[in-house]
């Protein structure tokens, strides 16, 4: 919180980025509920949605039906995907800007200001990961935080639209989350553990490295190489472990609900049963069903990265 604050206060490109989230969110509004009026397949149907569309249409001097509902989905989209390409961008350039000046906060601090009491018990390794790793994920929450809060506002248009087209279908899905959401928290608290583990391993390797390379003399000339090589590489060994498990645990959360999704739609719409939805309405709930999905997806992502 503290982090965010000073960044919102000290950084003229945070209220852009906020600007332009604001706008990406409403374009995705505008392209996902367009899905509604051509899954009703008339212009004259009962939602606000379609009403409010039609309207536009007229206004525009363009008929209101399906072919014209596909074109502006196109252009609206577009023009999403563009501005999402650069809030994405500028996103990720705000959490370097942060990276770059923590880091040279950060060693002009320790160069001027740091007792020599405090240089001399710490180790090279935490002051390497201070000015390195620790501003390095500084500047990742930051990007990941904004990125998280895009995809979960997102998904939440999308569920806005879904219960808008329909609320069948609608309360499905948000029971399908609730049920994953335990699974989810789950393996959320074993990638946070994992995560703390590998962070205090990265210092001890890093002062392995530092200290054996300042004490390589020594080292050799009491014959302790295979011994000094061994140690780090049984480090690095349950380093690159954990780390594996890490990424394992990230993509697992966004990977398996969706495959779960996936085997229910395939028993729900095998062919030869019958369901109460027209093609078109089926297809345009699909659609929107996917945009929310790959939102969730972008949030858990960046989410996982947060954490």
């Amino acid at each position: 919180r503290v982090l965010f604050r000073s960044v919102a206060k000290n950084f003229k490109l945070f209220p852009v980025v906020v600007g332009l989230t604001l706008c990406v969110l409403f374009l995705e509004y505008l392209a996902t509920s367009l899905m509604v009026p051509m899954s009703s397949g008339q212009s004259t149907a009962d939602s606000m949605v379609v009403h409010a569309w039609q309207r536009f249409a007229e206004a525009v001097d363009m008929a209101p039906e399906t072919r014209t509902w596909l074109w502006i989905f196109f252009v609206v989209m577009m023009i999403r995907l563009f501005l999402g390409y650069v809030l994405t961008v500028l996103t990720t350039w705000l959490g370097k800007k942060v990276h770059e000046t923590l880091s040279i906060k950060i060693f002009g601090h320790v160069i001027k200001q740091e007792p020599m009491g405090q240089v001399y018990t710490r180790s090279v390794g935490h002051y390497i990961t201070m000015a390195g790793d620790d501003t390095f994920k500084s500047g990742t929450i930051i990007s990941s935080l904004l990125q998280s809060s895009v995809g979960f506002m997102t998904a939440t248009v999308g569920l806005m639209i879904l219960y808008q087209s329909s609320a069948q279908i609608f309360t499905g899905v948000v029971i399908f989350l609730l049920a994953t959401l335990t699974v989810i928290l789950f393996l959320m608290r074993r990638l946070i553990q994992q995560n703390n583990r590998s962070i205090n391993l990265s210092k001890e390797i890093r002062t392995i490295f530092i200290e054996s390379l300042n004490s390589l003399r020594s080292i050799r000339s009491l014959r302790g190489e295979n011994f000094v090589v061994g140690n780090f590489a049984q480090q690095m060994k349950s380093y690159t472990g954990m780390l594996l498990e890490l990424e394992a645990i990230k993509a697992g959360v966004k990977t398996f609900p969706a495959i779960f999704l996936l085997i229910v739609a395939t028993i729900v719409l095998r062919p030869g049963h019958s369901i109460e939805m027209t093609d078109a309405a089926l297809f345009a709930v699909t659609i929107i069903v996917i945009r929310v999905f790959a939102s969730l997806g972008q949030m858990v992502t960046a989410g996982s990265q947060l954490l």
